[in-house]
């Protein structure tokens, strides 16, 4: 529907110069985004009618897919009662085309279909031409999904505003407060400008909301997601939801300034990315992101500081005679190994794991850098 919904708003045949048009300038957005060049001294590419319409056709279907990921994630750990309501609000600081809102509205959509229920979407940006856009993807959102569930309202409002500028502009405590590729734009950490964050967050949130933080999977934007990560470990207002354990110190940052952590899922191109991939020179192929979920101290939200718990932050390595994979936990980041002679029904799920995927390991042993696993360990998922 969404894929529907972009073509319609950017009619183009695969072969037109139009077509040929936007490919050239995705691919000088994405150099810009991994290079940081190709478009100064016009790096504000929301305020031009060719870059927006770029970014909205090109990344706004997956990033879409990576938020909605988020609130799938966000209700698992809070077993559904962060959703047991009539109404949800949602705020999209540093909006852009306003994909939060629109993930926020497919998400909550698929949950309340035949119920009478109403959406409330706030979205903030300081630039007055990408909020024009906005409006009228929300617009055209809504009445979609108003056809398929006549019941479900959505309530979509913009405001011009810089994310650290304060919240008095805004009428509402929030749900949910999403916060996408935002850092990203924001250079280096700095340890005032988190605190900012945080207390902008503290002030927009209800008591059971919940922030959202979606940055690209880059290790210096990825490090950067972590500095503001142990920033919210500080706060005793705060609980750290995923994807680390609730350690106070995130342990990629005190190893070497080369670690850090990212999702990476597949997905399905729509066709017309595929195309703009092969005349872009780009590879679109899976969704490579790195994330951060918090939440307010409140009743209602399940707390996840079980020993036993852990993160796969790596890919399943098979070699000869074992797999193994590197898992962060609440005393650090470590690899954890399983012979293939030890394999059983209990530890199973270990040959199945995911990065990014949640766990529940109890059994093993080791010093140093390795883990290992033995027959009566147990493994099980905690993500399903």
């Amino acid at each position: 529907m969404l894929v529907d919904i972009l073509k319609k708003r950017f009619p183009s045949n695969g072969n037109s110069k139009r077509f040929q048009e936007l490919s050239k300038d995705i691919a000088d957005l994405s150099r810009w985004f991994t290079q940081k060049k190709g478009l100064e001294p016009q790096s504000d590419y929301m305020g031009q009618k060719k870059f927006r319409d770029a970014y909205t056709l090109y990344y706004l279907p997956p990033n879409f897919l990576k938020a909605v990921y988020l609130l799938e994630k966000a209700e698992g750990l809070c077993g559904g009662q962060w959703l047991d309501k009539k109404e949800f609000s949602i705020l999209d600081a540093g909006c852009g085309p306003g994909t939060a809102g629109i993930a926020a509205a497919f998400f909550l959509h698929a949950k309340k279909r035949g119920e009478k229920f109403k959406l409330r979407i706030v979205s903030v940006d300081r630039s007055p031409e990408i909020l024009k856009e906005n409006t009228q993807l929300a617009k055209d959102v809504s009445n979609a999904l108003k056809k398929e569930s006549p019941g479900f309202e959505v309530d979509h409002q913009t405001l011009r505003l810089g994310i650290l500028e304060g919240t008095s502009g805004l009428a509402l405590e929030f749900d949910a407060v999403f916060f996408s590729n935002v850092l990203a734009e924001m250079g280096p950490p700095e340890k005032e400008r988190d605190l900012k964050i945080i207390r902008f967050a503290q002030k927009a949130l209800a008591p059971t909301g919940l922030a959202f933080f979606l940055e690209p999977a880059q290790r210096i934007h990825a490090r950067t997601l972590l500095y503001l990560r142990d920033a919210f470990a500080g706060e005793k207002r705060f609980s750290i939801l995923s994807p680390c354990p609730p350690v106070l110190k995130c342990p990629a940052l005190g190893r070497s300034e080369k670690d850090w952590c990212h999702d990476d899922i597949h997905w399905e191109r729509p066709d017309y990315i595929a195309r703009i991939d092969r005349l872009a020179g780009l590879r679109k192929e899976s969704l490579k992101f790195t994330h951060l979920i918090v939440s307010k101290e409140a009743h209602g939200i399940i707390k996840t500081g079980a020993e036993d718990r852990f993160v796969v932050v790596s890919e399943l390595m098979a070699e000869k005679g074992k797999v193994s994979a590197f898992l962060c936990g609440n005393d650090g980041r470590f690899r954890f190994e399983l012979l293939r002679k030890d394999e059983s029904e209990s530890n199973g799920a270990f040959l199945s794991l995911k990065r990014g995927e949640n766990i529940s390991l109890q059994g093993f042993s080791g010093e140093g850098e390795t883990r290992r696993l033995n027959k009566n360990s147990v493994v099980l998922a905690l993500d399903e």
